[in-house]
């Protein structure tokens, strides 16, 4: 004979066991157990990383004897920042660097530049970034003949410009501004805002500059009036150079030309008629 209460606890019992499985059902529906993905419970993995580098990697260094101890850090733009210990100067240790920006292309000269060569030897480089851009690296450093610490770091430059002179120009003529872009590791990312009293607009977008090639941004030609086109640039770490500004005044063709007709045009139109003019004075005057 069962007994009631024993009859009531087998029912809890039941419907305890009947809440489970819903709240497992439910969780298995979402895809996830306990922050465990839903790879775990069957579902297709992701695909694998491709290299973006090269099939077996960049090279960072490969000079002579040497190099070891390495490590690294980010750029904070896709890229990295190396220092390792390296022997290519002989019997004795130095400190060299490099940074590889976001497609694996070296950015301090083939084999890395030099951190620091004092005599004897320098062991055991460690780097952190500063934040920036750039990297502090330290290291231990017998060039006393005492193992003492050593430190330097490597700044991220910002970009310059050059400053062209202002412009006076007529809409129908062809300058350009001659903008020129350089920076201690590569190219980086221009823009051009027009301004007047009418407004600011961007004339030319985000774009990649090259390094120390002439950027000839065009002049906009619609209206006669004076303008101020601002040059906006950063380097590849997004790192910004102070902008340039050069004022255009555009006049009206010279003599009331206009715009784009070209002068041969004009002076054969006026030749013309200078003839047609002349025959007819000549049928009026008696000979």
């Amino acid at each position: 004979m069962i007994h009631t209460r024993n009859m009531g606890e087998v029912a809890l019992f039941f419907i305890l066991i009947g809440a489970l499985l819903s709240s497992f059902s439910a969780i298995v529906r979402e895809g996830s157990i306990m922050g465990v993905s839903s790879l775990m419970l069957g579902s297709e993995p992701s695909t694998s990383p491709s290299p973006t580098w090269g099939a077996n990697g960049t090279l960072i260094c490969n000079a002579t004897d040497s190099q070891e101890r390495v490590q690294v850090v980010s750029d904070l733009a896709g890229g990295v920042i190396l220092v390792w210990q390296d022997t290519r100067g002989g019997s004795t240790a130095d400190i060299y660097a490099q940074r590889i920006d976001s497609a694996g292309s070296a950015l301090w000269g083939a084999n890395g530049t030099v951190i620091c060569n004092e005599a004897n030897d320098q062991y055991y480089p460690q780097i952190a970034t500063d934040e920036v851009g750039g990297a502090i690296i330290t290291w231990q450093d017998n060039r006393s003949g005492n193992w003492d610490v050593s430190a330097q770091r490597m700044i991220n430059l910002a970009p310059v410009a050059n400053t062209p002179t202002d412009i006076t120009t007529a809409i129908n003529d062809t300058e350009t501004i001659g903008w020129v872009l350089i920076d201690d590791q590569g190219s980086g990312q221009y823009r051009v805002r027009v301004t007047n009293a009418s407004g600011d607009i961007v004339w030319v977008d985000w774009t990649t500059w090259a390094n120390n090639v002439t950027l000839n941004v065009p002049i906009a030609r619609v209206t006669a009036g004076t303008f101020n086109y601002i040059l906006e640039y950063t380097d590849d770490q997004g790192m910004a150079g102070i902008s340039d500004t050069v004022v255009v005044t555009i006049t009206s063709p010279e003599g009331g030309w206009i715009p784009g007709f070209p002068a041969t045009v004009l002076l054969m139109v006026a030749g013309f008629a200078t003839i047609l003019l002349t025959r007819r004075v000549r049928r009026i005057l008696p000979a």
